[in-house]
C-alpha cells in the first residue's frame, strides 16, 4: 500500500487519488489516523475496503498472442477477467470476426458434460474452448469493471468437470483457492490444457491462475461444489515440483503415455502408496474431458462414474492388478510407452496383457506396445500385472497366453485404411518372419525378418507402407508368417 496524507476541509478529511494509482487489478484502501499522543486506529481493523474499477474499451488486453492451427494441439482455454458491460461472444470476440468454423471455434461444457458450440454470453470465472487459425491476436475483454477485492468470489460448480477460470485481473496461487462440496474442504487438483494436451499433474501441476487462462476442475457427483476464490489470502511463494511432492503421491509409479500420430495422452500413472485405498481417494486423480481428435487412456473403476488418469493403490504384497482401457477418434496406430519401471521394487515383474489378443509383453523388457485402435472410437481393454513371480504365473495360465502351435490370426480391422494390427501366435521360442506380398507375388514390406520371439502371442502392425516408406495402394494383400519349417498365410483387404 501507499500512503496518501488526508486534509481537512470544511470538517471533513479529504485527500485526492492520482488516476495512475487506480489500475484494471481493482482498488483496496483503508484508513488510518494517529494523534500526536501515539495513537492508532485503522478502518477496517483486520482488512480492506475495495471498490470495482470500471474499464473503459478496449478493456484489459491479453499479455500474449493465442496460438493458431487447427489440430487439437492448437486448442487452448481461456477466460475473462472483468464483468463485462456486454457479455454477448460476438462483441467480446469481435475481433476474430463473424462466427466462421473454418476460422475459429468456441465451445463451453455444459453441465451433461457435452460441448455447447459458441454459447451466446461469456462470464468471468468460467473457462470455454478456443481454437483460432487466424494469426496475432490477443483476447480483450472490451470494457466493464473489476471484481472487489475485499472479497472471496464463489463460482458454483456443477457435477463432474467444469471450466473455470481468474475472476480477477491478476495471478493467484493455488492456495488462495478452496474447493468445497456441501460445505466440505476438498482435495483441489487443478488441470491446464497445451500443446501436449493436459498438464501431467505429478510432475508438472497447476499451482497458480493467470488472467485469461482457463481450467479444469472436477465438482464431484452432487453437483452441490463450488470453488471459493479468494484474493485476500496468503499469496506466499508458487509452489514447483520436486522429487518430494512425487514421492508424497507415490512410493513408486509407472508413467504411461498414449499417442496416436502428434495426439498424446500423457497424464496416466499407476502406483502405490502406504495410505492409499483400493477404490477412490486423494491419491487418484480423474481422466480430463477429451477434446476434437484424440487419444485417451483411463483406469475405468467400479465405484466412480468418472475413470481415473492416476491410480495409486496400497503397498504390494504379492501383487496387483490394473485395468485400463484406450480409446481414440484417430484411425491410426497407438503406441504405448512405459515410463519409471525401473522404479518398480526388484522382487516385482511387470506385464502387460492384451485382452482380446491374448498378448502377455514384460514391460521391463519391452517398454512400449503398439496396436490398432477398435473403430467407432470403442474402448479397448488391457491390464497390468505388477507383482511376484508366483502371481504373475497364476494369472499368465488364467489368460491362456501360449497357443499350442503356431498361429496367424486374421488382420484387425479388415478392410482397413491406413493401419491394422496382426496377432501372431509362436508356440516355441524360435525365429521368425512376418511379410506382406501383393497378388503378383512381389514383396512390399518386411515386419518380421528372422527375429527372435518367446512363446506366446505377439502384435505386429503394419501401417499400410511399402519397405521404401511409401504408401502402397488399395487392393488385396497377401501376409505370410515363417516359424521354423511352419508356413501360414492369409489375406487382407487395404481400402482406402
Amino acid at each position: 500500500f501507499e500512503t496518501l496524507d488526508m486534509t481537512l476541509q470544511e470538517g471533513q478529511y479529504r485527500a485526492s487519488i492520482p488516476a495512475a494509482k487506480i489500475t484494471d487489478r481493482g482498488f483496496d484502501y483503508y484508513y488510518a489516523a494517529s494523534d500526536l499522543a501515539g495513537n492508532r486506529e485503522q478502518t477496517p481493523e483486520m482488512t480492506t475496503l475495495s471498490l470495482p474499477v470500471v474499464v473503459p474499451s478496449p478493456g484489459v488486453v491479453g499479455a500474449q498472442a493465442l496460438s493458431t492451427g487447427k489440430n487439437q494441439s492448437a486448442y487452448q482455454l481461456i477466460s475473462f477477467p472483468l464483468d463485462l458491460d456486454n457479455p454477448a461472444a460476438s462483441a467480446v470476440l469481435k475481433d476474430f470476426g463473424r462466427y466462421d468454423t473454418a476460422k475459429w471455434r468456441f465451445f463451453e461444457l455444459a453441465s451433461d458434460q457435452t460441448y455447447r458450440e459458441y454459447p451466446g454470453e461469456i462470464y468471468s470465472g468460467t473457462g470455454y474452448w478456443f481454437l483460432t487459425t487466424i494469426g496475432s491476436k490477443k483476447l480483450s475483454t472490451g470494457s466493464g469493471k473489476t471484481k472487489t477485492t475485499n472479497q472471496a468470489v464463489e463460482i458454483p460448480l456443477h457435477a463432474k468437470w467444469n471450466l473455470i477460470g481468474n475472476p480477477f485481473n491478476f495471478t493467484l496461487p493455488k492456495t488462495n483457492l478452496k474447493l468445497q462440496v456441501d460445505g466440505e474442504g476438498k482435495n483441489l487438483i487443478l488441470r491446464s490444457f497445451g500443446p501436449e494436451g493436459w498438464n501431467n499433474p505429478v510432475t508438472f501441476p497447476v499451482n497458480e491462475i493467470v488472467p485469461f487462462a482457463g481450467y479444469a476442475v472436477y465438482g464431484d457427483l452432487s453437483g452441490s461444489g463450488k470453488l471459493i476464490v479468494d484474493p485476500r489470502m496468503s499469496t506466499g511463494t508458487t509452489q514447483k515440483a520436486s522429487p518430494d511432492d512425487v514421492e508424497q503421491l507415490m512410493e513408486w509409479g509407472v508413467h504411461i503415455i498414449a499417442q496416436s500420430q502428434n495426439v498424446k495422452d500423457g497424464d496416466n500413472y499407476f502406483g502405490v502408496h502406504h495410505k492409499a485405498l483400493r477404490g477412490a481417494d486423494e491419491f487418484d486423480v480423474m481422466e480430463p474431458p477429451v477434446i476434437a481428435d484424440y487419444v485417451s487412456f483411463y483406469f475405468p473403476q467400479q465405484d466412480s462414474e468418472i475413470p481415473f488418469c492416476i491410480d495409486v493403490r496400497p503397498t504390494l504384497q504379492e501383487g496387483e492388478s490394473w485395468v485400463f482401457q484406450v480409446r481414440s477418434s484417430i484411425p491410426d496406430i497407438i503406441k504405448l510407452t512405459f515410463e519409471g519401471v525401473e522404479k518398480i521394487p526388484e522382487e516385482f515383474h511387470i506385464y502387460l496383457i492384451d485382452q482380446s489378443n491374448r498378448i502377455m509383453q514384460d514391460i521391463q523388457e519391452q517398454p512400449a506396445y503398439t496396436f490398432a485402435p477398435l473403430a467407432g472410437e470403442k474402448p479397448k481393454t488391457f491390464q497390468v500385472l505388477v507383482g511376484r513371480a508366483e502371481f504373475i504365473y497364476a494369472q499368465a495360465d488364467a489368460f491362456n497366453v501360449i497357443p499350442e502351435n503356431h498361429e496367424l490370426a486374421q488382420n484387425f480391422p479388415n478392410p482397413f485404411n491406413p493401419t491394422t494390427s496382426i496377432i501372431i501366435g509362436i508356440a516355441q521360442a524360435d525365429y521368425v518372419t512376418l511379410t506382406i506380398y501383393n497378388l503378383l507375388g512381389e514383396k512390399v514390406k518386411n515386419l518380421l525378418n528372422n527375429e527372435w520371439k518367446t512363446a506366446g502371442f505377439h502384435s505386429v502392425v503394419w501401417d499400410g507402407q511399402d519397405d521404401e516408406g511409401f504408401r502402397v495402394s488399395s487392393g488385396i494383400y497377401i501376409y505370410q508368417l515363417d516359424v521354423g519349417t511352419k508356413r501360414v498365410v492369409r489375406k487382407m483387404v487395404l481400402a482406402k
